[in-house]
């Protein structure tokens, strides 16, 4: 026969004792940790130099979209090899080959922006003590967010006005393309369009852009990035039988880079056969 003692003692847990936290306030805790924020912008301060440096050599929008607009980048050794060369006098038989990848800005930004909201979810209570840490958190929220909705919603183009005159038309210095105008009436017309990368593309690949929509088939016999125009000497043969282009050539010069103390901008061309 079995006995319960009177007098058995229960271990009950202490009054003050808190509930263990969830797997999800775990891990918006582990979100939020300042060793991430550090490490972050120790990456952000890396890649913004990489890609000071690549504007030596690229232009700075395809730096913008290299580097800061993608996910991943390959970082390239020669650009560290010239930093050591220009800054450290290193000779310059001295060489690093390869590249190294690297997060992008994209990646970096969603990072920051997950880390930021994580913090302010787990540790920082809203009081005018921490009004100062909020208002910064909050601009800088704020203006990652302006840049990534004008990334990919705003339009810039030029519109070039002489003194005394006007114009009905905009055009972009960053994008180009080849344009097919048909007249649908006397205010209208039917355009299709071959965007510059597509062109860029059959002209690497040899390949016919052939596509229904269009009024007939499109072979990119050249395409240069940047070039100038020039009289067609009598020796050279014409590059087209028709029109101005049978008295000019196309002369490929170098792309524009970002350091360029002129500013000038990339003038592409190609030699299409319709």
């Amino acid at each position: 026969m079995s006995q319960t003692p009177l007098h058995a003692e229960i271990e009950r847990p202490p009054a003050n004792r808190k509930p263990a936290p969830g797997a999800a306030l775990a891990t918006l805790k582990i979100l939020a940790s300042l060793k991430i924020t550090v490490v972050l912008f120790a990456l952000s301060i890396i890649l913004v130099f990489y890609g000071t440096l690549a504007q030596k050599e690229q232009d700075i929008w395809d730096v913008v979209n290299e580097y800061f607009w993608s996910w991943c980048v390959f970082i390239p050794n020669r650009l560290t090899t010239m930093f050591l060369q220009i800054f450290f006098g290193m000779p310059t038989s001295f060489n690093i080959p390869g590249s190294i990848p690297f997060p992008g800005g994209k990646l970096i930004f969603w990072a920051i922006a997950v880390n930021l909201l994580a913090a302010h979810a787990t540790r920082l209570r809203v009081s005018w003590e921490r009004s100062g840490v909020l208002l910064i958190h909050g601009g800088l929220i704020l203006m990652m967010l302006g840049e990534f909705l004008t990334r990919e919603f705003a339009v810039e183009n030029t519109m070039t006005l002489i003194t005394g005159g006007k114009s009905s038309f905009v055009e972009s210095n960053r994008h180009v393309e080849l344009a097919f105008l048909q007249p649908k009436d006397s205010a209208t017309d039917h355009v299709l369009v071959v965007p510059g990368p597509m062109l860029e593309a059959a002209a690497k690949s040899g390949k016919p852009i052939d596509d229904p929509r269009l009024p007939c088939t499109v072979t990119v016999k050249q395409y240069y990035h940047n070039c100038d125009l020039k009289d067609r000497l009598k020796d050279e043969p014409p590059y087209t039988t028709h029109g101005e282009g049978k008295d000019l050539t196309m002369l490929e010069r170098p792309r524009i880079n970002g350091v360029d103390p002129d500013q000038k901008v990339n003038m592409p061309g190609a030699l299409v056969q319709l």
